[in-house]
């Protein structure tokens, strides 16, 4: 199981995130992601980030990279099936957790061939879409 901070729960958050977070493919999944914002209204990178400390007294923090997994009773018809997808995949994260950048929300839209695929296969899968948001500390 993911520990509660690195969950992405809120519903809202979770759709903003599949519609406009950045897309990546592989058999047993897409993954959707995005940045968000470390100040509400304030997107990173702007010219105001230089001057992120001048009305705040304590410096903002910065969430962890938060997960959910979403897959529909089309993708896999039986509630056991769905669990146990979700379970594998959640197992593939856990030890990447300390490896990962801050700041992100991902989205794990879990696709039919997830049921099927070896602990090596969704691993490689895993390893390979999340490379972006894997820091290189």
């Amino acid at each position: 199981m993911l520990p509660r901070p690195y969950r992405l729960t809120n519903s809202n958050y979770i759709l903003l995130t599949i519609r406009k977070g950045k897309t990546r493919s592989c058999p047993y999944f897409r993954l959707k992601y995005r940045l968000i914002s470390r100040l509400p209204g304030l997107k990173p990178g702007s010219s105001s980030d230089q001057n992120i400390f001048s009305n705040h007294t304590q410096p903002p923090t910065v969430e962890p990279t938060r997960f959910a997994f979403v897959c529909s009773k089309k993708q896999l018809k039986r509630a056991v099936d769905r669990n146990r997808v979700q379970r594998r995949l959640r197992a593939q994260i856990t030890p990447l957790l300390p490896q990962l950048k801050p700041g992100y929300q991902v989205v794990f839209l879990i696709q039919a061939a997830a049921l099927d695929a070896t602990t090596q296969e969704l691993q490689t899968a895993v390893h390979s879409q999340l490379k972006e948001l894997i820091s290189e500390a």
